[in-house]
């Protein structure tokens, strides 16, 4: 027999985490794999692989089988290369904005000679 303890999230109410002592293959709508993992369950009692339902709720902030909409989106740590890319994305657009600004005005001063 198997024993469960369930755990809501703090700061997102609307899954909860089972904990069982025993863990038990079950089938994952999302990625179709029966795999011995962490499961996660919605606030409609469906539940999924907890990094398949992270993922699906990025794309999708609604139960893949009912629909229902999910208040709050589950955040995922941003990885260092998402963050280096757009500081370097930031850095681009700023260089671009100051060339233009840079462009302008020498066209109003070779204009207003």
């Amino acid at each position: 027999m198997e024993v469960r303890s369930e755990v809501r999230s703090e700061a997102h109410p609307e899954v909860r985490s089972e904990a069982p002592q025993e863990i038990e293959k079950r089938e994952c709508i999302i990625c179709l794999d029966e795999a011995e993992i962490e499961w996660r369950e919605l606030e409609c009692q469906h539940g999924y692989h907890k990094q398949c339902i992270e993922n699906w709720i990025i794309i999708n902030a609604r139960c893949p089988l009912c629909l229902k909409d999910i208040n709050e989106k589950i955040e995922r740590p941003i990885d260092a290369s998402v963050i280096e890319e757009l500081h370097n994305r930031a850095i681009l657009r700023y260089l671009i904005f100051i060339f233009c600004v840079v462009v302008v005005i020498i066209v109003m001063v070779l204009c207003s000679s």
